[in-house]
C-alpha cells in the first residue's frame, strides 16, 4: 500500500534540493574565479599551458 504524501514532506525535499544547488554553485562560482577549469579536461589544459608557456 503507498501511503499519501504530505505537503511539508515535499516541501522540505524542495528546500534541502534548493540548498543543495545554492552549495554547488557557490563551489562552482569560486572555481571559475580561481581561473581553473570545471571539468577534469579543462583542468589538465590549463596547468598544461601554464607549464609550457602557451596561451
Amino acid at each position: 500500500m503507498h501511503k499519501p504524501k504530505s505537503w511539508s514532506n515535499l516541501l522540505l525535499k524542495t528546500l534541502m534540493s534548493f540548498i543543495g544547488i545554492t552549495i554547488l554553485s557557490i563551489g562552482t562560482t569560486f572555481l571559475r574565479g580561481g581561473n581553473v577549469g570545471l571539468d577534469p579536461f579543462t583542468a589538465v589544459n590549463t596547468g598544461v599551458s601554464d607549464k609550457l608557456g602557451i596561451g
